[in-house]
């Protein structure tokens, strides 16, 4: 449980290992291009509740779906949830615009 506890008190750290998986993983892999073609939304909501119900990271998940729910305000949208009116990006845009709004949030 010592372990749990030392992620808790770290955001810093959450936030760096989280850009890192979503940049890197995979980078030069076969697995690595069907990973950057999933949706980078579902990903980071899927973490966010790995975050919150899994280690009890409650303001660590809040930063990650209120990222989301900003980038989403900004009318950005990926290929399979677009609507009329919004903006059309690729997930490399979109993955960009959530670590932006996380660098945002964390700063």
């Amino acid at each position: 449980m010592g372990v749990v506890q030392d992620v808790r008190g770290s955001r810093e750290l959450v936030l760096n290992l989280t850009r890192r998986e979503i940049k890197g993983k995979y980078k030069r892999t076969f697995l690595g291009q069907l990973w950057s073609l999933a949706n980078p939304l579902a990903q980071m909501l899927s973490f966010s509740m790995l975050l919150r119900y899994s280690f009890d990271m409650n303001e660590d998940a809040d930063l990650i779906e209120t990222a989301v729910e900003n980038v989403l305000k900004s009318s950005l949208r990926t290929g399979d949830i677009m609507s009329p009116g919004m903006t059309a990006v690729s997930t490399t845009k979109m993955t960009d615009a959530i670590l932006a709004e996380l660098d945002k949030q964390a700063a």
